[in-house]
């Protein structure tokens, strides 16, 4: 969808809207005799594209995100506008999902819906393994690549991905050749998107509302049941967030049912207390005044007994929470979110039309002091 308007005050400003941009020109007039007016991007400060994906490897750009129609981006500096541009090989307008190798963060792989001007082998993913400088895309699209883009999983070592197509088969498939080739996993009851675990090669887990399972013992290509009871029957197949310093710690939120937190790959589960809400869950550095060396926990949800949904951080395994934002600043709501895995008390919002919101401690030089949009 775009549009056209015409200054009122001065013909010859001109904006061109679209979902990509605003663009604008101040001599419009000169078309009349056959020169091109002189365009420029207007649209400073503005957003009109929902944030689809966000990850802070633990090296390299300490953001990179997933945006619809313009692809996405690797944030080298929050202050201007990203320099390498939207991803290319292969181009995609809506990067759907990406992960990070924890073991081996330069390597990030991402799936999405291809650019019409794209000509990739694959033109639904692809891999990098600088950082997310330079892409290559995959040999070969797992099968039912579409333009629902799915959802893409790296294992800690960056040697097995996970794809999650969104048109092929009932399970996930895996690729141990950077996506030259994919084979459909097994185990699971139905379609589930799997997490790696960011410690622990070739381990991957998924829920699926009743059941938890793992790749423990089949090097990411079979999934078996590790938690036998159904601990929270009619609790929605979310996906569990895996800490990136710990082998086994996951947190799994899961909306109205609360918060839930394991040590061991799943196995055992302990609710956390006074969690009334959880939304989205993200894991960040640790406190390191604190040294207790406990990851801190975010969460958008809502905490006893106020009952407000906002943005918290735990840095004690959600024994307490203090309260991240404020109520001027709710900005409707992160669709996703991430926390900087080397800076503490530092989140990402990606929201849904408002682009990122990233804050810090304020004043605290351990996290900065500004919080903004990008």
């Amino acid at each position: 969808m775009s549009s056209l308007l015409i200054d009122p005050v001065n013909p010859d400003h001109l904006m061109f809207a679209t979902g990509a941009s605003v663009f604008a020109t101040d001599n419009v007039s000169v078309a009349d005799s056959g020169q091109a007016p002189t365009w420029y991007v207007q649209a400073l400060g503005i957003e009109q594209t929902p944030v689809t994906a966000l990850i802070s490897p633990t090296q390299g750009a300490h953001l990179l995100s997933g945006v619809g129609d313009i692809g996405g981006f690797r944030h080298d500096d929050f202050a201007i506008s990203p320099a390498g541009g939207m991803y290319t090989n292969p181009l995609t307008s809506t990067t759907g999902s990406m992960d990070w190798a924890g073991q081996n963060p330069q390597f990030i792989a991402r799936v999405g819906v291809p650019d019409n001007a794209s000509t990739s082998p694959c033109n639904y993913g692809g891999y990098s393994t600088d950082g997310g400088t330079t892409w290559q895309p995959f040999d070969v699209c797992a099968a039912g690549a579409s333009n629902g883009t799915g959802a893409i999983a790296v294992d800690a070592s960056g040697t097995v991905m996970m794809w999650t197509t969104s048109g092929g088969s009932n399970a996930p498939q895996y690729s141990t050749g950077n996506g030259g080739g994919w084979s459909v996993t097994s185990g699971l009851p139905r379609l589930l998107t799997p997490v790696a675990d960011k410690v622990t090669p070739k381990l991957f887990y998924a829920f699926d509302g009743a059941n938890f399972y793992s790749t423990t013992t089949s090097g990411g290509r079979v999934f078996t049941k590790v938690n036998q009871t159904n601990f929270l029957s009619g609790a929605p197949a979310n996906v569990p967030v895996a800490n990136f310093a710990r082998a086994g710690d996951l947190w799994l939120p899961l909306g109205g049912y609360g918060l839930f937190h394991s040590t061991n790959g799943g196995a055992t589960w302990k609710q956390v207390t006074g969690v009334l809400q959880a939304n989205q869950v993200a894991a960040g550095r640790a406190n390191p005044r604190a040294r207790t060396g406990v990851q801190s926990i975010f969460l958008y949800g809502a905490i006893s007994p106020a009952n407000t949904v906002a943005i918290y951080r735990s840095d004690n395994n959600g024994s307490t929470w203090v309260r991240v934002n404020d109520n001027a600043h709710q900005y409707g709501g992160p669709s996703v979110m991430a926390a900087d895995l080397r800076v503490f008390g530092r989140v990402y919002l990606g929201m849904n039309g408002r682009g990122i919101v990233y804050g810090d401690i304020l004043s605290n030089p351990l996290g900065g002091s500004h919080a903004g949009p990008m």
